[in-house]
């Protein structure tokens, strides 16, 4: 496979999936805490470290995530284009629930990592359309 190909398509995109799959599986525990939590009562200490840490550990991730794409790869229109569509998606799925319709996208929730991961990467996104591309110079 091509280097450049694999550095500036496939790496991002693998990227973006561990991102989402990430998030999504924040938001299982967090909602199994709460369900513990609404039985025993005995977990608020647990849940209100575990919003902080999966919080800055998406946020992390996707701050790595721009870092590398914009310095480390030759950035792909295609990337640029498929970023903003799933971070769209999610928004536009947003607002269908807002108006009441549930059963043509996937239901989001706002407050949830998910809903910030996909809002997240649609910014990468459009950086990656709007910034300049800079050629590295391995010269040196």
């Amino acid at each position: 496979m091509n280097r450049k190909f694999s550095s500036s398509v496939i790496l991002p995109l693998v990227g973006m999936m561990i991102i989402l799959a990430l998030a999504y599986g924040f938001d299982i525990l967090i909602k199994t805490l709460k369900e513990q939590n609404g039985m025993t009562y005995s977990l608020d200490d647990i849940l209100m470290w575990t919003y902080v840490a999966t919080n800055l550990l998406v946020n992390g991730a996707l701050l790595l995530l721009f870092w590398g794409i914009m310095t480390k790869t030759t950035r792909s229109i295609w990337v640029g284009v498929i970023y903003l569509a799933v971070g769209m998606f999610l928004v536009i799925s947003l607002l269908l629930y807002v108006y009441g319709i549930t059963d043509i996208f996937y239901p989001p929730v706002p407050g949830s990592l998910l809903f910030y991961a996909s809002s997240g990467i649609g910014m990468i996104g459009l950086f990656i359309l709007i910034l300049p591309r800079v050629t590295p110079n391995y010269t040196e």
